[in-house]
């Protein structure tokens, strides 16, 4: 008698597009974070003038934070992988600083957020 496998092979899934589905160009992304979801703005910079850009705001998509969360490691592979085969991706200087210097800034708007939702005593 052999005993199932604990997680049996999930079933291949197949991918069919909604007809809604939208194929779109970023080159700008902004992100917000929400207790229940996180959300994915996605734009275009546009030049109106010299030195005048404006973003020109494309989708959003909102994510469960397990779905964030699934979608930050498959990224971290694809950019590793990419890195490894194709060649380094450049990204400015100051990324490292700006992403500490919004930490402080998500975990305030967060806690702001935890607390608003609690009922008051």
């Amino acid at each position: 008698m052999s005993i199932p496998p604990a997680n049996p092979p999930a079933a291949p899934l197949h991918f069919t597009r909604d007809p809604a589905f939208l194929d779109t160009y970023a080159n700008h992304l902004r992100l917000n974070i929400q207790m229940s979801d996180f959300t994915l703005f996605f734009g275009v910079t546009d030049e109106l003038g010299p030195g005048n850009p404006v973003i020109r705001g494309n989708v959003a998509v909102h994510l469960a934070p397990t779905t964030a969360k699934i979608l930050l490691a498959e990224l971290q592979a694809v950019v590793e992988t990419y890195e490894k085969v194709v060649a380094p991706i450049p990204v400015p200087a100051d990324l490292e600083a700006h992403v500490q210097a919004i930490r402080p800034q998500l975990e305030a708007g967060l806690g702001q957020k935890l607390q608003a939702k609690k009922p008051a005593k």
